[in-house]
């Protein structure tokens, strides 16, 4: 049995009354009330983007640009999640009645990466050299993997994304000029020489940097499943391999597609029972996730707040 016990005293009423008590994922939870919450999520994150000083509007920084998109993304992410479930009510034929029970399952994973990403990326990251690393690390991950595509494809279509390597030579460069200026720990030389080997079979994954001159520095990369572990490990919540779990129910996995027939047959049957178990798991899950997002994008706006 999985307990997670949130609060957060900054939340609207809305969201601490529910999230002040303690859950347990066998919990039978109310669909409506979850979905009562969900609805005010998105508009309570935009009010706290709105309240941000002008400075951070107007930034044309890289770091504080791509986590601002990160954070928009979040609130799209709620906001399809929601409307998945509500287009059941308007549709006229037995498919369109059926909630995608795998789909949600897809946008509860993508949610989770989202607050992850940001969390390593964009709230962790204490001076200027660690932001900066931060997001090259990110980026570059991003063009590898895309390059890593183009191998087989024809010379004609390749060239339209030459640019794409060149921007991956230009931040290779700056994240190699970065490093230099510190001494790393016998794990992160290791990540470093096979960074500078090519070519380099680079994945987007979160990373914990710390740069501090005079001192062994570190950068540890993480597996998504790692960093979820890890991240709620520190905030004292005992969920083992959630990534994991949620990728199993949102793939066509031999247990994704059993999330499926149950809730196809449930909905031809007339029984919503097994179909409001699950709803009940991802949408109370969306809730505490949301909330874990808030604090850290309030943690993100009073740092930049405080530069």
């Amino acid at each position: 049995m999985t307990e997670i016990r949130a609060h957060n005293i900054y939340a609207p009423l809305f969201l601490t009354q529910i999230l002040s008590t303690t859950f347990t994922m066998n919990n039978s939870i109310d669909i409506n009330s979850n979905l009562k919450i969900i609805k005010e999520i998105s508009p309570y994150l935009l009010k706290m983007r709105e309240n941000t000083n002008a400075a951070y509007k107007a930034s044309c920084d890289d770091f504080v640009r791509m986590a601002d998109m990160l954070s928009l993304s979040f609130m799209q992410k709620i906001e399809s999640s929601k409307n998945l479930y509500y287009s059941v009510l308007s549709s006229e034929n037995l498919m369109g009645k059926i909630v995608d029970i795998n789909s949600l399952y897809t946008l509860y994973r993508s949610l989770l990466e989202t607050l992850i990403f940001f969390h390593y990326g964009f709230v962790l990251p204490n001076n200027t050299d660690e932001k900066t690393l931060s997001i090259l690390l990110w980026k570059i991950a991003g063009l590898q993997n895309y390059i890593n595509t183009q191998e087989n494809i024809p010379d004609k279509i390749k060239i339209k994304t030459n640019h794409y390597i060149e921007d991956y030579n230009t931040i290779k460069s700056e994240i190699l000029e970065i490093i230099s200026n510190y001494e790393f720990n016998e794990e992160s030389n290791k990540l470093i020489k096979y960074f500078k080997r090519e070519p380099c079979k680079f994945f987007n994954a979160p990373y914990t940097i710390k740069l501090l001159v005079g001192e062994l520095s570190s950068i540890h990369k993480l597996t998504i499943t790692e960093a979820t572990n890890t991240y709620f490990s520190d905030k004292k919540v005992e969920i083992h391999d959630l990534y994991t779990i949620l990728s199993v129910s949102a793939h066509p996995s031999y247990l994704g597609l059993q999330r499926y027939e149950e809730a196809l047959r449930s909905a031809m049957n007339g029984d919503l029972k097994k179909m409001n178990n699950h709803l009940s798991i991802i949408f109370r899950g969306i809730v505490i996730l949301s909330s874990c997002f808030q604090n850290e994008y309030k943690e993100f706006l009073e740092k930049f707040g405080n530069q």
